[in-house]
């Protein structure tokens, strides 16, 4: 994606910059003429702007997957917290497509009515990739794509890595959750600086896989008492979603060339359950434990009741491949699902308890949020890199300990509970 996060900060860069500011203003005032000149400060914004999508297009020409080409969606409010204005991004990419600097392929939209709801069904962002002129350019001033991200470093600080959805359910007619403009506060702005601040961290780090970068998603944002408190995970939001892999996949990731293990906490949705009902919770016995049920399927579908206002009546989308993948073994042979959630519901009376305004699934991924980034930050205070998947953490295998350690003080600190920890090796 292009991010417009990045300015030049080099003697050539700066150069490069200067000249593609002087090309680009003559063809305007060729071809476009101006009934009224550029205010300074325009020309200022104007600048960063094409300074920010530059260094964009450069640093993707160097990606061979997606063919040089990099996307952008035109919404306006999505270049909020970028170097560049959507007035400005829109004005660039028309006149660098005259001047054939850049090619550009248009997005598209689908809608679709559902139930008398106008509905996003499927589109694309629109796609932009350099040209050779444009990178011939470059290359004058000794930037090719592959330097380019040395000479335009990014400002994980003009970013703003919390996004806020509106709620979703039956209220609104099976309406998916829609990204909304956060409320502006003090809180906002301390959220937005801590996961900036990761990620610019974490840029620090050599990687087998892209520099993992993070965004934090809070849910339930229209709610008129809302107040960042609900949602909160952090979500890999880099090329390579390591969050994406199975547990075997991700503990082959390594960190300045040493391997990673995983740190996870067991049974974390039901800890934090147990605190909000002011239950006493033992975290020495496993209560994904039912008899004659597989872990995996009682997880599944106590995750599943802690989404919902009742226990499922159909299996989870996609967990019948899932276990067949897992096991071997076709799901509804093995397991009726009624049966199941009779038998989870006996072992675990305390799930009755659930109400989605006071204990549901966003109140549950708020607190186990709030606990893991307090971790994370207190290792990344202590230098010690480490990347989130909800529930654990993963970090070079010489710091497990401290891994554990931080885990076990957050926890302590917010639920008043030692958690339970698991350790899943790196690989040999």
């Amino acid at each position: 994606m292009a991010e417009l996060l990045r300015q030049p900060d080099s003697n050539s860069s700066i150069a490069l910059v200067g000249d593609l500011m002087e090309l680009t203003l003559a063809h305007e005032e060729a071809y476009h003429p101006r009934k009224q000149r550029w205010r300074e400060k325009d020309v200022a914004s104007f600048r960063q702007g094409l300074g920010a999508l530059l260094a964009d297009l450069l640093i993707n020409a160097s990606n061979e997957t997606a063919q040089g080409l990099m996307y952008r969606s035109t919404a306006r409010s999505g270049f909020s917290g970028t170097y560049c204005s959507s007035r400005h991004y829109g004005y660039l990419v028309t006149l660098w497509t005259e001047m054939r600097l850049i090619e550009h392929f248009k997005g598209f939209q689908k809608n679709g009515d559902f139930e008398g709801v106008r509905v996003r069904e499927y589109g694309m962002a629109g796609r932009l990739r350099a040209t050779p002129r444009l990178l011939g350019i470059a290359e004058e001033k000794g930037i090719d794509p592959d330097s380019a991200s040395k000479h335009f470093p990014k400002d994980h600080f003009k970013s703003q890595p919390i996004q806020v959805k509106s709620r979703r359910g039956s209220d609104y007619r099976g309406k998916r959750a829609q990204v909304i403009r956060p409320p502006r506060s003090p809180k906002l702005d301390r959220l937005n600086a801590e996961i900036a601040g990761l990620n610019a961290f974490l840029e620090g780090f050599e990687f087998n896989i892209s520099t993992p970068q993070f965004r934090r998603t809070f849910n339930n944002g229209d709610d008129p008492n809302f107040d960042y408190d609900q949602g909160g995970r952090l979500y890999c939001v880099s090329e390579e979603n390591y969050q994406s892999w199975r547990r075997s996949e991700r503990v082959g990731v390594t960190i300045n060339g040493e391997p990673c293990s995983e740190v996870d906490v067991s049974s974390s949705f039901l800890l934090v359950f147990h605190w909000l009902c002011g239950e006493p919770f033992n975290g020495s016995k496993d209560l994904y434990l039912v008899p004659g049920i597989e872990r995996m399927v009682v997880k599944k579908l106590i995750v599943s009741r802690f989404g919902a206002d009742r226990w499922p009546t159909q299996w989870p989308r996609g967990f019948k491949v899932e276990y067949f993948e897992e096991t071997g073994g076709e799901l509804t042979t093995r397991y009726r699902l009624g049966k199941v959630c009779e038998a989870i519901q006996s072992t675990l009376p305390i799930l009755d308890k659930i109400d989605q305004k006071i204990n549901g699934w966003a109140q549950l991924q708020y607190w186990e949020s709030h606990a893991i980034v307090a971790a994370i930050l207190e290792l990344k205070a202590a230098g010690i890199p480490s990347l989130p998947i909800h529930d654990s953490l993963l970090v070079p295998h010489s710091q497990i300990e401290a891994a554990c350690r931080a885990l076990e003080d957050s926890y302590s600190k917010t639920f008043g509970t030692q958690p339970g920890l698991k350790v899943h090796p790196a690989l040999d």
